[in-house]
């Protein structure tokens, strides 16, 4: 149980792809970016449908160029995930990704409910695929931990519990041909990427 619903969390990446030379101006992406402002939640229809009128309406990335979508990036829109929620009676908020420079890739997953609070937490690296017909990076983690802990900041791997114990289960739920994903669109600050058949989209966070 907990591998899939672990994998389903973390396996999404934030940003794959790479930020436009010469951002364009597009009304759904002014749609989203207000959308998300205004604290619009994860499955908000109005925000899934700027969304959709977003990709429509751009043109393909192209290669990521790490060092343009280095930073922290949270995931805003992805409804699959509020349902997952409502089942397991959990919230998992905030869902962050941090990139670094050179490909390098974390993952943190906070979630509270029935289970307590804590912390589902991977790193790796992040790479483009080379002729995928379409934009398309790879992640491959490397580590996995788990910290049960109320802690509101993003929580370091030697703070994880039973690391080889959690490292091994971890693994089970982290499958080559879901660790692909599809870019569909990004730009300074907004991404949006497939993860099997749903769209995930995620914002650079100003820090």
């Amino acid at each position: 149980m907990f591998a899939p619903i672990f994998a389903a969390l973390v396996l999404v990446p934030p940003t794959p792809a790479s930020v436009s030379s010469q951002p364009v101006s597009l009304p759904a992406l002014e749609r989203v970016r207000s959308l998300v402002a205004a604290e619009a939640p994860r499955s908000d229809g109005a925000l899934a449908l700027a969304v959709k009128e977003l990709v429509e309406e751009a043109s393909l990335p192209a290669l990521i160029d790490w060092k343009q979508v280095a930073g922290t990036w949270r995931v805003v829109n992805a409804p699959h995930i509020d349902t997952l929620s409502s089942v397991l009676f959990t919230k998992f908020s905030p869902i962050e990704y941090v990139l670094g420079p050179s490909g390098e890739i974390a993952s943190y997953v906070r979630y509270s409910g029935l289970p307590g609070t804590g912390w589902l937490c991977t790193d790796g690296t992040i790479e483009n695929v080379a002729d995928s017909g379409r934009p398309t990076v790879k992640i491959v983690w490397d580590r996995i931990w788990w910290v049960p802990s109320g802690t509101t900041s993003h929580p370091a791997f030697e703070d994880g519990a039973f690391s080889p114990l959690i490292q091994a289960i971890g693994r089970l739920g982290f499958i080559e041909d879901l660790s692909v994903f599809p870019v569909r669109f990004v730009q300074d600050d907004v991404a949006v990427f497939d993860f099997q058949s749903f769209t995930v989209t995620a914002q650079r966070q100003v820090t």
